[in-house]
């Protein structure tokens, strides 16, 4: 549904590439953690869900909105509000992007960027259906990689290979970078370099509260920071 209401299929479709698209099933779409309210007092969960007997297209796939908690990974009570049809679309567009890798993710690396500028962790591909695993920033955060449960291969006759997964969708991380800081002790003094600097911010433009505490140096752009450890820093006499 949702490949055909965003026209992803011509994007799918394309031989001038070779994909790996991660589908997760509908059981899974019913534990999807909405990356939006991570920057909100409380962090929501949409149900998502497949309506056969909608008079439109567009009302087919419904979500409901549950409260959830991070930190115990226990899903509350519901909302009486339903997702509307702009959140759903945007919410399966984003996972669609996080979803696909323009390349084969059983080359032997085990780190792929998705068409969306996210990361995928991918191990055991050798092993197959019921042995690979494939992780999202949200799965390597908590140590719960998601096993592909059944491949499809496509790879002669088409562009690449579809995995399905039964357990979750693949999530984007929460901690910034601020927040992998903040866990490592080596890293404290870097760590409080930045937070005497006017390089953090937890509400971006004045308008959007961030994830977390975010870097504003920072885009859209995918970056890799490298940090010194302690003893770099002390041994510069700041």
């Amino acid at each position: 549904w949702a490949i055909e209401q965003l026209e992803y299929y011509a994007y799918l479709n394309s031989m001038d590439t070779r994909y790996s698209f991660f589908i997760p099933t509908n059981d899974a779409l019913t534990r999807y953690i909405d990356p939006v309210s991570f920057g909100q007092t409380k962090t929501l969960l949409f149900k998502f869900y497949y309506d056969s007997k909608a008079t439109t297209p567009i009302g087919q796939v419904k979500a409901s909105i549950w409260n959830y908690d991070l930190t115990t990974g226990t899903i509350g009570d519901s909302i009486p509000k339903m997702a509307s049809s702009a959140q759903i679309l945007d919410r399966l567009q984003d996972m669609l992007n996080y979803h696909t890798v323009i390349g084969d993710v059983e080359d032997g690396n085990t780190y792929y960027q998705t068409k969306g500028g996210g990361e995928l962790k991918i191990s055991q591909a050798s092993q197959g259906e019921g042995y690979m695993q494939v992780s999202g920033g949200f799965q390597i955060e908590k140590g719960s990689p998601i096993t592909v449960s059944k491949i499809y291969d496509e790879s002669k006759d088409g562009n690449g290979k579809t995995y399905i997964m039964d357990d979750e969708p693949l999530m984007s991380g929460k901690n910034s970078v601020y927040d992998v800081l903040s866990q490592h002790e080596e890293f404290s003094a870097f760590r409080d370099l930045l937070s005497g600097s006017d390089y953090l911010e937890t509400v971006h433009n004045k308008l959007y509260a961030c994830v977390s505490t975010n870097i504003s140096l920072f885009n859209t752009y995918h970056y890799t920071v490298y940090v010194p450890v302690n003893d770099s820093i002390k041994a510069l006499n700041l």
